[in-house]
C-alpha cells in the first residue's frame, strides 16, 4: 500500500497533486472520501467545479492562478471550514463575495493576492463571514469584528459595501510568501490553525 495513494479501506485524509492542472475536474473520482484535498502549486485560474464533496472541509490552493470564485461553491463543499488561497490572484472584494454562502468558513489565507493591499479587506472579509475565526493566518479580534459590523453593517454600511469594492488595486507587485512543504496539514494543526 503506497501511502499516497488512498485504499478504501485506509483512506486517507490528504491528498496532493502537483501536475500543474488548470481546472478542477474529475474530482468524483476521490469518492468523497477525503476532508481535505492539497491543489497547491497549480495553474488553476478558476475555484469551481468541484462534484458534490459533503465530507471535504479543508482546501489548500496556495501558488496557483485563481481570480474567481465560482457561485456555487458553498453547494458543491458545504462542510468548508478552512481554505488557503495564499499567493493567488484575487484582486477585489467583490472576488469575495461567493464565500459569504459558506456559512462554516472559519479559517482563510488571502496572503499575497492583491485583494490583501485593499485597506478595507481585513474588515470587509471578517464582515462579510461571520463564522471568520483565523484570516491570513491571524485570529480575528471581536474589536475587528465590532470595527467591521460599525463600518458595513446597515444602511450606512451598504454605502461603505460598494465604495470598498471599487477599489482597484491595480496590479500590485506583491512578494512570493513561501510556504513550508511537506506535512503542511500537521504543522498547521500543531500551530492550532485549523482549530
Amino acid at each position: 500500500h503506497h501511502p499516497d495513494r488512498a485504499s478504501p479501506s485506509h483512506p486517507t485524509p490528504h491528498t496532493r497533486t502537483g501536475n500543474k492542472i488548470a481546472a478542477i475536474e474529475n474530482m468524483g473520482a476521490t469518492q468523497n472520501q477525503f476532508d481535505a484535498v492539497d491543489l497547491s502549486d497549480n495553474e488553476i485560474v478558476k475555484l469551481e467545479g468541484f462534484p458534490p464533496l459533503a465530507r471535504l472541509h479543508t482546501l489548500y490552493l496556495s501558488n496557483n492562478r485563481i481570480a474567481r470564485i465560482g457561485a456555487e461553491l458553498s453547494q458543491q463543499i458545504p462542510m468548508l471550514k478552512a481554505a488557503y488561497l495564499t499567493n493567488n490572484r484575487l484582486k477585489n472584494l467583490a472576488d469575495l463575495d461567493p464565500l459569504k454562502s459558506c456559512t462554516r468558513l472559519t479559517h482563510l489565507s488571502l496572503v499575497g493576492n492583491p485583494v490583501s493591499k485593499n485597506p478595507d479587506y481585513r474588515l470587509y472579509a471578517v464582515f462579510s463571514l461571520p463564522a471568520l475565526k483565523v484570516l491570513d493566518f491571524r485570529k480575528v479580534k471581536r474589536a475587528e469584528r465590532e470595527a467591521a459590523e460599525k463600518k458595513f453593517g446597515g444602511k450606512e454600511g451598504m454605502k461603505a459595501r460598494e465604495a470598498a469594492k471599487t477599489f482597484d488595486v491595480g496590479d500590485v507587485n506583491l512578494p512570493l510568501v513561501k510556504l513550508l512543504k511537506g506535512g503542511r496539514v500537521a504543522r498547521y494543526g500543531g500551530l492550532g490553525v485549523l482549530g
